[in-house]
Parts: structure tokens; sequence; C-alpha cells
């Protein structure tokens, strides 16, 4: 069925999209800095996994995915014109617009 496996795609990228940002930025945590702004979770050229906390579809080909920070005093640090690049297992890359920003940006 095509629908069960989009959403097994989906499902399949958004994991391992997740695991590839985290395990890099675990590897390359970055220290606040001494003026009080908050630690950004994303660095350029530097990849970044995330756990993927949930998965909603609002549309038939819509879905909002909820990643996970490192923790809770991160911030993820993207501009607002921004996207976030999404790499699964099969090295299948996905632009994705966030749809909130972060309270540092505003």
């Amino acid at each position: 069925n095509f629908a069960e496996m989009r959403f097994l795609f989906g499902g399949a990228t958004a994991c391992g999209a997740a695991a590839a940002v985290g395990t890099a930025f675990l590897w390359r945590r970055r220290d606040a800095a001494e003026d009080g702004k908050p630690l950004r979770a994303l660095k350029p050229d530097v990849s970044l996994m995330c756990p993927l906390q949930s998965k909603q579809w609002v549309g038939t080909d819509t879905v909002l995915l909820r990643f996970g920070l490192p923790s809770p005093e991160h911030v993820l640090g993207l501009p607002v014109p921004g996207h976030v690049m999404v790499i699964d297992e099969a090295f299948i890359y996905r632009p994705y617009s966030p749809v909130t920003v972060d309270a540092s940006t505003k």
C-alpha cells in the first residue's frame, strides 16, 4: 500500500536524521557564551542528531515533526528564513522549515 510505504519512509527519514544530528552535536557541544545567550544547538557544517519526540499529520502530504534538543538550555539557533536538512539511512536529503522561532530571535 502506497500510503503505508510513505508513512514508513517518513518515519525512517525522521529517525535517521535525528540520529545523525544528535551524534554530531554531542561530539561538538558548545558552552554558553558569557553574555548570557542560550546555547545554540545548530552550528554551520556540523550535523546534529536530535530524537524525534512526535509526528503529527496535519494534511495528506504535510507532517509536523517535533525533535528534542540536547538539553532544556538549548535553542535551535536557526534564523527565521532558515531550514533544516533531514538525512535518513539511505542518504536522502529533505529540507524542512521550522514553524517556531527561538525566544532570543523574536
